[in-house]
């Protein structure tokens, strides 16, 4: 066997201080069991390190969310009280059709969603509440409004180190690897050329490209992707410099059906620090390790396929696998959809392979309680700097008076000192900014609406749909408007209901006594019972001049004064 030193090095180093009684019971041997027992331990695989599996985010793309797991405990594994919802349908942000892959970008996560929406978001929790839930918190990075090319059915993702977002579309109308990148800095990809179909049915392979389910980035730079119709793994390389792989030979076939095991759905590919594939088969269960040993490239030649595990193996419970990461040298955490669980295959032994009993670790399983289908996984993204864009997280109060007025206190991200406006349902105003994370500002006249916010600095631009309320202020039970509750109140409301040509009252959701939404008798005996029948008061606000708790109603088109 073969040492290298600075690999022995670098496991030496991960062994750390967690080893330091092994280490120790080590000093207590004769030096050449020593030597040999130290040895051993620098040349095989490292065990599992609990920190290597304390936090990751994984795609449910039967329950439309994004689940954050945490190993709160240190134990190295995972359970349901350590699942916790990062993004769901609670968001006022759009509902995820079929979350299938997750990578961390920019100091937050995109999301590929290949089922009605056919779009990649961003997702960041700005206001350090431990999930993406919050205003402004989730926005397209590409959707159907970009000037490029609709998604069709977006699936794999890969992010290259210059920021490079590699996307696999195996949907009719696109198949092809898509090259995503955000070339103005504005925190998304929705401008103009910021999509490029990196590889596609047109370049120059004996066989087309069809069903392109997974992608990864090897350590060159150069893109490996699995072709499920086919079988192949290729790789991909941009030789000419152009931004696509579409050239005369830039893209080789890696491992093909002529293989000695033949691949069916490769719905997940990685690749490791020294270029070996991993190839992973979700409808049998089977991992392949390639390694290009005579420098041909392919590895298709003798010893260069390495079954890594298969479903048949001892203690092998991976049935449906749909994502991989590699953790380590020969560690790799699988997401399997059919068993609901994450699933570590270390090659403890240092075989090459991940076969014997011991070497299947179930990190997390809780028949489906906590996933309904995990499908995507990412370890939590290492810091970075903040999120390039406009954000908003919070718009306080969310009523403001139709009058104008209101001050209006909005926290997130994105502005300087520089001028900061604010737009409420077309109306701008111009902000005062408070600090890097508040703005107040002083919301116009506006007729009584639920309306947009977006707050514009920078030339950037972030929308808060639906994030502010105007509405007039009124008196329940007040139908005449003048302030006061009395026996002309009902008489009005009345001559409204059953005369015609009667004068309509200034403020309906005034005459709307109980609150109902909507104006009949029942109001104008309630506020003849109040008065005379010792009945309940009409409904808020009341006593004293407000806004409609429940805005559902008839609508109030004068203000009260208070």
């Amino acid at each position: 066997m073969l040492v290298s030193f600075p690999e022995a090095g670098r496991v030496a180093t991960s062994i750390g201080v967690s080893s330091l009684g092994v280490l120790h019971s080590l000093l207590r041997l004769p030096k050449s069991a020593a030597l040999l027992a130290l040895l051993c331990a620098l040349v095989s695989p490292p065990p599992l390190d609990a920190q290597a599996v304390a936090e990751w985010f994984v795609c449910d793309s039967t329950d439309d969310r994004v689940m954050h797991l945490i190993d709160t405990d240190g134990d190295g594994l995972l359970t349901s009280a350590e699942a916790f919802v990062f993004y769901d349908d609670t968001s006022d942000g759009p509902d995820l059709s079929t979350p299938s892959h997750i990578v961390p970008w920019n100091a937050g996560y995109l999301v590929s969603d290949g089922g009605t929406l056919d779009a990649i978001y961003f997702l960041a929790d700005l206001n350090g509440d431990g999930d993406a839930n919050d205003s402004g918190e989730i926005r397209p990075f590409y959707d159907d409004s970009a000037p490029g090319l609709d998604l069709s059915s977006p699936t794999g993702l890969a992010v290259r180190d210059d920021g490079a977002l590699f996307v696999c579309d195996d949907g009719a109308t696109v198949r092809a690897i898509l090259r995503i990148v955000d070339l103005d800095g504005n925190g998304d990809a929705l401008g103009p050329d910021e999509l490029t179909v990196y590889f596609d049915q047109t370049a120059s392979l004996s066989e087309p490209v069809t069903d392109p389910e997974s992608v990864a980035v090897a350590p060159d730079g150069t893109i490996v992707i699995g072709d499920s119709a086919t079988g192949r793994v290729i790789r991909l390389n941009d030789l000419d410099g152009d931004g696509t792989a579409l050239g005369v030979g830039e893209a080789t076939v890696v491992y093909d059906a002529t293989g000695p095991i033949v691949l069916n759905d490769i719905d997940a590919i990685q690749v490791d620090g020294a270029g070996r594939i991993y190839a992973i088969d979700e409808d049998t269960g089977t991992v392949l390790r390639l390694t290009d040993l005579n420098g041909d490239g392919d590895a298709l030649d003798s010893g260069e396929v390495i079954l890594f595990h298969d479903n048949l193996a001892p203690g092998s419970v991976v049935t449906d696998p749909n994502d991989a990461i590699l953790i380590g040298p020969g560690q790799l955490v699988v997401v399997d959809g059919a068993i609901d669980a994450i699933v570590l295959l270390s090659d403890l032994d240092g075989d090459g392979a991940a076969l014997a009993p011991d070497e299947t670790t179930i990190l997390f399983e809780d028949a489906g309680v906590t996933f309904s289908t995990p499908h995507g996984i990412t370890p939590a993204g290492e810091s970075g700097p903040p999120p390039v864009g406009v954000f908003v997280t919070s718009v306080t109060p969310t009523v403001g008076d139709a009058t104008g007025g209101t001050v209006v206190t909005l926290l997130g991200s994105g502005w300087s000192n520089g001028p900061v406006v604010v737009d409420f349902g077309g109306s701008s105003v111009s902000a005062t900014v408070v600090s890097s994370s508040e703005l107040s500002v002083v919301a116009p006249t506006h007729a009584p609406a639920l309306v947009d916010v977006s707050v514009s600095a920078g030339g950037m631009t972030a929308i808060v749909p639906g994030a502010f309320r105007f509405q007039n202020r009124f008196l329940r039970g007040d139908v005449t408007h003048d302030g006061v509750v009395g026996l002309a109140d009902p008489i009005v409301l009345l001559s409204h209901l059953f005369i015609a040509g009667a004068a309509v009252p200034p403020c309906l959701d005034a005459a709307d006594a109980n609150d109902n939404d909507s104006l009949d008798l029942e109001d104008a005996i309630g506020i003849l019972d109040y008065l005379f029948g010792g009945g309940s008061p009409p409904a808020a606000p009341f006593s004293s001049v407000g806004f409609d708790p429940t805005p559902l109603g008839p609508g109030c088109a004068t203000a009260l004064t208070p």
